[in-house]
C-alpha cells in the first residue's frame, strides 16, 4: 500500500515532548474518497487525550451537527461540520473554544484513508454492541469481528441499523479507532513501523512531526505500555436551525447539553493534568471487558534507605467500585520475586533493593478477569 505524501499548507500546532507530556490531537474525518487534501465536511470529529505519564487515553467525540459558534465569525452558530469548510484551523480553534483547551495536532483523514490504513496493518479486531447488516450488505455480529478496510468503513458509516442513529455511529467510530490502535500496538506491527510509516504516507494528513510519531511507537517498544482507553460521547437536543453556512434554509441541528460539554472539558483537563478521572462519566469501548484496574501512582522515586510507600491501585467491575472487595486477587512481582500481600512486597523493597530503576508488575484478578499493570520504581 504505497500512496503519495499529502504536505501540510498550514502549521497550527502547539508542539512538544509527546513521550514526556500530556497532549490533545483532534481528529477529522471527511465525507470524501481520493486525495485527502480536498476540503469537504468533517463527519468525524474527536479529541484524542493522550497522557503518557499515566497511560491514560480519553477518546472525546463530538456530533457532527452540534449547534456552536464559529471561531472568527463573530458569534455567529454553525453545525460543527461545517466548520472545515473554512479550513481545519477553524475547527481546531472552535473546538478550543467550546471545551477552554488547547489542541497540539491535528490528523486528517477520509473514507479512502480508513480502508487504505486497516488493510495495510492486516485487519481489524472491531468490537460491535449489536448484530446488524450495514447498508453495504455486511453483517456483523454482538461481539468482535475481524473485518478488512472496505468493512471497517461500513461499520463505521452504519446509522439506519440502529435505534439510536448517529449515536450509535459514533460509538462505532470509537470502537473502529481504537481497534485500530490496539493493531499498530500489536509486536507484530509496531517492530516494523519503518515499513509501516512508508506504506501509509498520503493515506493520513497531519501537522505532528515525524520525529515525535517516531518517538511515540519507540516508547511503546521499550515500555510494552497497556493503555487505559476511555471514550465520551456528547449528547444534545434534536432541533433545526438556520446555520452560517446555510443561512436562507432550516437544517438538522444537535443544540449542545451544556451539563455535556462541562464534563466533557473536565474530563479532557483532568486527563491531561494526571488528576484521577470520574469513571462513571466515561465507557469503556469492549463491553465484555467488565473489569477495570487504575494505579494511583504509575511511577514512583524514592531513596535507598527510605521506607517504600504502596499507593495501590482503584478496581471497578460492571462500572461498581470493588477496590476494597475482598474477593479481589492480588499478585506483585518485582525481579522475579512474587507476592500475594502488598506488605510482603513493601519489606522487600524497602530493605533488599539497591539503587537501580525496577519494574513492579501487579496481576489484578477478579471473578474471571486479570488484569496485569506495572508501575516504574526508581531508586536514588
Amino acid at each position: 500500500y504505497d500512496f503519495s505524501i499529502i504536505s501540510n499548507i498550514k502549521d497550527f500546532s502547539k508542539d512538544l515532548n509527546v513521550t514526556k507530556e500530556p497532549f490533545n490531537i483532534y481528529v477529522s474525518g471527511i465525507d470524501t474518497y481520493g486525495e485527502i487534501s480536498s476540503i469537504s465536511r468533517s463527519d468525524v470529529n474527536m479529541i484524542i487525550s493522550i497522557n503518557p505519564n499515566t497511560r491514560d487515553i480519553l477518546i472525546t467525540s463530538i456530533p457532527r451537527d452540534y449547534y456552536i459558534k464559529l471561531h472568527g465569525k463573530t458569534g455567529y452558530r454553525d453545525k460543527l461540520t461545517h466548520a472545515s469548510l473554512y479550513g481545519t484551523d477553524t475547527s481546531i480553534k472552535t473546538l478550543e473554544d467550546l471545551f477552554d483547551i488547547n489542541i497540539n495536532y491535528y490528523v486528517k483523514v477520509n473514507f479512502s484513508s480508513v480502508i487504505d490504513i486497516v488493510n495495510a496493518i492486516g485487519g481489524i479486531k472491531v468490537y460491535s454492541d449489536y448484530t446488524f447488516t450495514s447498508r453495504d450488505n455486511y453483517d456483523y455480529k454482538k461481539g468482535y469481528n475481524n473485518v478488512n478496510g472496505e468493512e471497517a468503513l461500513s461499520f463505521a458509516r452504519e446509522r439506519k441499523a440502529f435505534a439510536a442513529g448517529d449515536r450509535q455511529r459514533v460509538k462505532n467510530q470509537q470502537a473502529v479507532f481504537k481497534a485500530i490502535l490496539d493493531k499498530c500496538m500489536s509486536k507484530s506491527i509496531i517492530l516494523k513501523y519503518n515499513k509501516l510509516l512508508d506504506s501509509i504516507n498520503g493515506s493520513f494528513v497531519t501537522n505532528m512531526p515525524t520525529s515525535r510519531i517516531t518517538s511515540l511507537v519507540k516508547l511503546q517498544i521499550s515500555k510494552n505500555y497497556n493503555w487505559n482507553i476511555m471514550a465520551n460521547s456528547l449528547e444534545g437536543i434534536d432541533s433545526s436551525n438556520y446555520t452560517y453556512s446555510t443561512p436562507n434554509i432550516k437544517s438538522y441541528i444537535m443544540i449542545p447539553d451544556e451539563e455535556d460539554v462541562d464534563n466533557a472539558s473536565t474530563l479532557i483537563k483532568n486527563i491531561l493534568n494526571d488528576d484521577d478521572i470520574d469513571t462513571t462519566t466515561v465507557s469503556y469501548i469492549d463491553n465484555n471487558d467488565k473489569l477495570k484496574v487504575k494505579l494511583v501512582r504509575s511511577s514512583i522515586t524514592m531513596d535507598k534507605g527510605d521506607e517504600y510507600i504502596y499507593h495501590g491501585y482503584n478496581a471497578t467491575y460492571d462500572g461498581e467500585d470493588i477496590t476494597n472487595d475482598k474477593k479481589i486477587k492480588e499478585e506483585f512481582i518485582i525481579n522475579d520475586k512474587k507476592y500475594d500481600n502488598y506488605r510482603d512486597l513493601v519489606y522487600y523493597i524497602t530493605y533488599n533493593l539497591d539503587s537501580g530503576n525496577y519494574i513492579i508488575k501487579y496481576n489484578i484478578s477478579y471473578k474471571d478477569e486479570t488484569k496485569t499493570l506495572e508501575q516504574e520504581l526508581t531508586i536514588n
